[in-house]
């Protein structure tokens, strides 16, 4: 999938805001639930105390409070007043409906379950104080009343346990309103989103001057977030002193460093057609022997200079290569068919959140697969002075296409038709070239993906040859890589056969 930001923002959001919505409102309604049946229930022994009834609702006013303000919140009303206010009375709402459910479902477990008949307590003013439900009474005998059943809670309560009730829901209300469930993680994936987001190029570069061919100045104030600045700026951009960086909001302080890049990119992206060069290229040697010097026989470039570009070492690696990649595309019109048509392959394919440097100078050697054996892998947010120490001289910056050459040294026994001739055991060393981007990432989000090697497929194409058996003549069967007998280490067991 492409990265959106701000599609992937509200969706984050909104999901966000509907778990910290839904949750209140689900514990205050599970509490309800639970409670209800015992409130209604008859007393298996004394009724509940005011003390009981006050500890009981006030803490499912709190719950209930708590789940109304706490809308107000999500939805992002912040002042106080107006949550307390429906929270309190959302609260107390429920309080009172609860009283008349507790008495309605009294008595409707009496009358249906019971079998009984509800009736009035009267004191000795003749007041009812309370509803019981009579059963198994005589009618017309006053001495056969039968068995009294009590409510846990007749539906009365005390201004006490009204106050009570509603000082917990304001402090509820106001208290934990804005007392989020879940620590938000909006941020934490934005972050990892943008990580791997390509860089803008030009097109971020700030002050309205466009650079031309990539020319650009950078910031390198620390920021207060703990990076640096890296706002880029067009080299012909004149400041005044003490002008404030865009960004960071500091004076500006251009980069002291900046780091000139060849860029180049592979000729061409059918794999067989590398791999035939590969095998013209290969060497083989008898074991015992050091290796000869790489012949070259296909003398074909594997690699294009595509163009060059100065870049401040404060930037990114997603921040240089959308700078390389305008001087790519730039190339891609280029009167040189071979260029045109690299520059064109790496501006469809090339990743722009990965790549590849080459410290020294390995331009001379492009008709290798590998021409160096110290290139560093450069992704995303890594910065260039971490990734290339000062060293004064050039960098090439390889685009990455999805292929990689990776060099298999291995041993092999010849047998010949001859059974007379004896067999010969020698090593050998080729590059082969594997597919290291992910087909379906570059076709969806072409620039959003960095290499990878995965154990089985590399196995695959690393898998040569198949062992044959001792009577099969005229082939050869693989064996293991020895080192000559002046690199190995004398302490080291020979490797088996």
């Amino acid at each position: 999938m492409a990265i959106n930001p701000y599609r992937s923002f509200g969706l984050w959001r909104a999901w966000e805001s509907a778990r910290e919505s839904a949750i209140p409102i689900m514990v205050a309604t599970a509490a309800w639930v639970q409670v209800s049946p015992l409130l209604k229930a008859p007393s298996s022994g004394r009724p509940f105390s005011e003390f009981e009834l006050a500890m009981l609702l006030g803490g499912l006013a709190a719950l209930t409070s708590w789940a109304i303000s706490r809308q107000w919140t999500v939805f992002g009303r912040l002042r106080p007043l107006p949550p307390m206010i429906w929270g309190t009375a959302a609260a107390l709402g429920a309080v009172a409906l609860s009283a008349t459910l507790s008495k309605a479902g009294f008595s409707s477990w009496c009358a249906e379950t019971a079998g009984g008949v509800l009736q009035p307590l009267t004191d000795a003013k003749g007041e009812v104080e309370t509803w019981v439900c009579q059963r198994g009474s005589v009618p017309g005998n006053p001495y056969l009343k039968g068995t009294m059943l009590h409510p846990n809670w007749d539906g009365a309560l005390a201004w006490t346990t009204w106050t009570f009730a509603t000082v917990c829901a304001m402090l509820a209300a106001v208290g934990f309103r804005d007392l989020r469930i879940w620590r938000t993680g909006v941020g934490d994936k934005l972050h990892q989103l943008l990580k791997l987001a390509p860089g803008g190029g030009s097109a971020v570069v700030a002050g309205g001057d466009k650079p031309e061919n990539a020319a650009v100045v950078a910031c390198r104030n620390g920021t207060l977030w703990g990076e640096l600045c890296g706002q880029m700026y067009a080299v012909q951009r004149e400041f005044e002193p003490g002008e404030w960086c865009v960004r960071c909001q500091q004076p500006f302080r251009p980069a002291e460093r900046t780091i000139q890049v060849t860029i180049v990119s592979l000729a061409i992206a059918e794999i067989d057609v590398l791999n035939g060069l590969e095998r013209l290229d290969m060497l083989s040697w008898a074991r015992g022997q050091r290796p000869p010097p790489d012949p070259r026989l296909s003398g074909e470039e594997r690699w294009v200079v595509l163009g060059e570009a100065r870049l401040p070492d404060v930037l990114t690696v997603a921040q240089a290569l959308g700078l390389a990649m305008e001087v790519v595309e730039g190339a891609s019109g280029s009167t040189d068919e071979r260029v045109a048509a690299a520059a064109k392959l790496a501006t469809s394919r090339g990743s722009r959140v990965a790549c590849w440097f080459w410290p020294g100078r390995p331009l001379a050697r492009l008709t290798y697969a590998r021409p160096t054996d110290r290139a560093v892998l450069g992704i995303g947010p890594e910065r260039l002075r971490d990734l290339l120490p000062e060293s004064g001289g050039r960098v090439v910056l390889q685009v990455d296409i999805g292929l990689m050459p990776i060099e298999l040294r291995t041993g092999f026994c010849k047998r010949f038709l001859d059974p007379s001739r004896a067999d010969e055991l020698r090593n050998s060393k080729q590059d082969i070239w594997v597919p290291v981007g992910p087909f379906e990432a570059i076709k969806e989000s072409p620039g959003a993906w960095v290499p990878r090697l995965e154990g089985e497929a590399l196995r695959a194409w690393l898998s040569l040859d198949r062992m044959q058996p001792a009577d099969v003549r005229g082939v050869t069967v693989p064996l293991s890589y020895r080192l000559p007998e002046a690199l190995r280490d004398p302490d080291a067991p020979p490797p088996p056969d």
